[in-house]
């Protein structure tokens, strides 16, 4: 199988339009450095991007996803208000303030040739 690696600037494109689809129509990019592990609201964004399952569940039924996430009311609210700052900051208050650990999952789908 050959692998073929995209330009930087195309991989950031690409991580741009899912958060598009997750979000709205929004072109802001969610960045969130923390001092420590994701809190729940963190780990439930996360598992959007990296998990094919629960973005599939946001992208086909947003409420539903969010009714059935587990989180708290307050973070339900976040997510369905859709502030990528409110959620952000709130991602950083749940999980140890901000600092060094950066997160990032970008999602490749390769297919055999």
């Amino acid at each position: 199988m050959d692998l073929h690696l995209d330009s930087p600037m195309k991989l950031l494109r690409r991580f741009i339009t899912l958060l598009e689809a997750l979000f709205g129509t929004s072109t802001s990019a969610l960045s969130v450095q923390t001092a420590g592990q994701l809190g729940p609201l963190g780990q439930f964004v996360l598992a959007l991007s990296c998990d094919e399952t629960s973005r599939n569940n946001w992208i086909n039924n947003r409420a539903g996803a969010i009714a059935n996430s587990g989180l708290s009311q307050g973070d339900q609210l976040l997510l369905t208000n859709g502030d990528l700052t409110a959620i952000t900051n709130q991602i950083v208050q749940e999980s140890g303030g901000g600092g060094s650990r950066l997160w990032i999952c970008i999602w490749i789908r390769t297919t055999a040739q």
